[in-house]
């Protein structure tokens, strides 16, 4: 069955605000995912649409915290990590204040919406700041698990969506996790040849690619990391000492994912009796990507799980 994230906030939300009165959701430009939104429906008096005011939906939002309120925070990944950015920081993450920040249109999902829609650094920009948490679901069932949390959890949260409706990777049954090891192979002495850690998005793609691997006889370990911010260094050094290569698949530019892992990296040269992965990426270089549909945009950059495919196989 496919879904996609929009979806899962929009169910969990509901389920939120009925066992909680004090949280609200302020949002910005209405996606049209969300047309009309169940939450929006039932908890109208709870919901606040400011349009296209990122600052002003970011500083409403930190100022309803002195009330009491507990604020969710909806809008377009790229506008508001950029236009809010000193907002978030000053406001919400400085304080230590309770509201969680909900990105849509993240990556490249934004498609046909030009350079200036895709969120291509918003990773960076909130995992740079401190107090933050940033998260990054990678499907419906693991986005309604990181909204409970998130719900109970007290500090400022980042949380990626994406657009696209993709068939569910876990169930119901599924338990939140920093690191989901969907597939492991190796140790310290017998080494695996490569491994593949994403998130959000593209997990799906990678995990089609792991199994096309697999029918050919290959292994290739598999990691989703639903939880950026903060890494656990133990659990990141035990993988790059168990496989001699480690791609990282992402939609997104410098200082994500890649980066996040290189600085452990870095700090870990030496250990593991000096045995570590080779490091590599597949993501958006240094550019600004153009506006096409989010398809094209995965096949061009080899983020589909053909270009995946063929650049782990290499």
């Amino acid at each position: 069955m496919k879904n996609n994230s929009y979806k899962a906030f929009d169910d969990a939300m509901i389920r939120i605000l009925k066992k909680h009165g004090n949280f609200m959701i302020f949002m910005g430009a209405f996606p049209k995912v969300f047309e009309p939104a169940n939450f929006a429906r039932f908890f109208h008096d709870r919901v606040f649409n400011f349009g296209l005011a990122e600052v002003n939906l970011v500083t409403a939002a930190a100022g309803s915290t002195v009330r009491g309120k507990l604020p969710f925070v909806l809008g377009g990944a790229s506008s508001l990590t950029g236009k809010a950015l000193e907002q978030i920081k000053d406001m919400i993450c400085y304080p230590n204040l309770n509201v969680k920040i909900i990105g849509f249109g993240s990556g490249l999902s934004a498609g046909q919406g030009g350079a200036g829609m895709h969120a291509t650094s918003d990773i960076a920009l909130m995992r740079s700041i401190p107090n933050m948490k940033v998260f990054c679901p990678a499907d419906y069932y693991q986005a309604i698990k990181v909204f409970d949390f998130i719900s109970e959890d007290f500090g400022p949260s980042y949380v990626r969506l994406f657009d696209s409706e993709i068939e569910n990777i876990f169930d119901e049954k599924y338990e939140l996790k920093a690191v989901d090891k969907v597939r492991e192979y190796g140790d310290i002495l017998s080494r695996g040849e490569v491994a593949i850690l994403s998130h959000g998005r593209l997990f799906s793609e990678c995990l089609i690619a792991v199994k096309e691997l697999e029918k050919i006889g290959k292994q290739c370990g598999l990691y989703n990391f639903s939880m950026i911010k903060p890494l656990d260094k133990k659990v990141v050094l035990e993988i790059l000492a168990k496989y001699k290569k480690v791609f990282v698949v992402e939609d997104h530019g410098i200082g994500g994912l890649y980066s996040a892992i290189a600085e452990i990296l870095a700090e870990g040269i030496g250990g593991a009796n000096g045995m570590l992965a080779v490091l590599k990426k597949i993501g958006i270089d240094e550019k600004f990507v153009e506006s096409v549909r989010e398809e094209e945009l995965y096949r061009k950059y080899g983020l589909d799980s053909e270009g995946i495919l063929k650049e782990v196989s290499a």
